[in-house]
C-alpha cells in the first residue's frame, strides 16, 4: 500500500469556505439582477398594453361632436361601453381570461388583475365634465363638471388634463421567489390630442 504524505497548510479550508461563499454571494446577486430586469421588462410590457387599452376606449367618443365642432368628447350614455371597451382590450392584450386572470399557468402574475379605476376628462365647448368608475362602485359616476375650463385639472397622478383623456389605473400581483408577492398599480394616462 502506498501512502503520499500531504501538507497541511493552515487556513487552507477558511479559504476553501470563503472561496464557496464568495461563489455563492455571486450567484444570488447575478440571480437577484437577472430576476429584476425581468420585473422591469414585465411592467414595461404592462405599461404599454395598458396604454393600448386606453386608445381602444376612444372609440366611443361623439363622433356627431366630432363631426360637428371637430371636438373630441365622450357622451355619457356610452360609458359602459367605454368600460366594457377597456376590459376586453385589457383581456387581449395581456393574455387574460374573463376574470382577468392570466391564461398562461406559468405567468409572473399570481392574482387576476383588478381593474380599480377608470376617469374619463370630457372636454367640450369649453366645459369639463369628469366620470369616475372605480372598483368599489361598479359603474360611471359624474364626479366633476367645471364650466370654462382653464387647465388646472389634474389626474391622480398628477398629469395635467389639457385635452380629453382617459386615466386608468390597473392593480395586479407578481409572484416573488419562494411564495412572496408583489402588489403593483398600473396607471395609464392618454390624451386624445397630445402626448
Amino acid at each position: 500500500m502506498i501512502k503520499f504524505k500531504t501538507k497541511k497548510k493552515e487556513g487552507s479550508v477558511h479559504i476553501f469556505l470563503l472561496t464557496l461563499f464568495v461563489i455563492f454571494f455571486i450567484y444570488i446577486m447575478i440571480s437577484m439582477i437577472v430576476y429584476r430586469n425581468v420585473l422591469v421588462s414585465t411592467a414595461f410590457k404592462f405599461k404599454t398594453k395598458s396604454d393600448f387599452s386606453n386608445l381602444a376606449v376612444y372609440k366611443y367618443i361623439s363622433k356627431q361632436e366630432l363631426g360637428k365642432s371637430g371636438q373630441i368628447a365622450f357622451d355619457d350614455t356610452d360609458l359602459n361601453n367605454c368600460f366594457n371597451t377597456f376590459k376586453q382590450y385589457l383581456e387581449k392584450n395581456l393574455n387574460l381570461d374573463d376574470n382577468l386572470s392570466p391564461v398562461q399557468s406559468n405567468s409572473l402574475i399570481s392574482k387576476p388583475f383588478t381593474i380599480n379605476r377608470i376617469v374619463i376628462y370630457s372636454l367640450r365647448n369649453g366645459n369639463l365634465s369628469v366620470y369616475t368608475y372605480t372598483d368599489s362602485s361598479k359603474t360611471f359616476v359624474l364626479t366633476k363638471v367645471e364650466n370654462n375650463y382653464s387647465n388646472d385639472v389634474y389626474t391622480p397622478s398628477n398629469r395635467q388634463v389639457i385635452n380629453t383623456s382617459v386615466y386608468t389605473q390597473v392593480g395586479f400581483t407578481i409572484a416573488l421567489i419562494r411564495g412572496y408577492s408583489y402588489q403593483n398599480v398600473l396607471t395609464s394616462f392618454t390624451d386624445a390630442v397630445n402626448k
